[in-house]
């Protein structure tokens, strides 16, 4: 399986770290174009892996900042959550 990307393959780690060895057990090859890793070879399984791990790190920072960014807000008094609905 060719993907453009690998981080808009799957949404969770999880996902993204199992599917080589799902589609392993399907002989099927998981291959990333704009990564160009080869999940087939030892070296590509070892990058794959590196780089799932540093997508995690980078998805807690991300979540991390905007916490922040929302306690400060509301420290500074402003509205940090979903307009109302409006009523019919």
């Amino acid at each position: 399986m060719l993907v453009r990307r690998y981080d808009r393959f799957a949404r969770s780690t999880q996902a993204l770290v199992n599917a080589p060895k799902e589609f392993q057990s399907l002989g099927v090859d998981f291959v990333s174009y704009q990564e160009n890793i080869d999940t087939t070879t030892p070296m590509g399984e070892l990058v794959f892996h590196v780089m799932a791990s540093l997508a995690l790190f980078e998805r807690a920072l991300i979540s991390q900042r905007v916490r922040a960014g929302m306690a400060r807000a509301k420290a500074q008094g402003k509205h940090v959550a979903r307009p109302p609905l409006a009523q019919s």
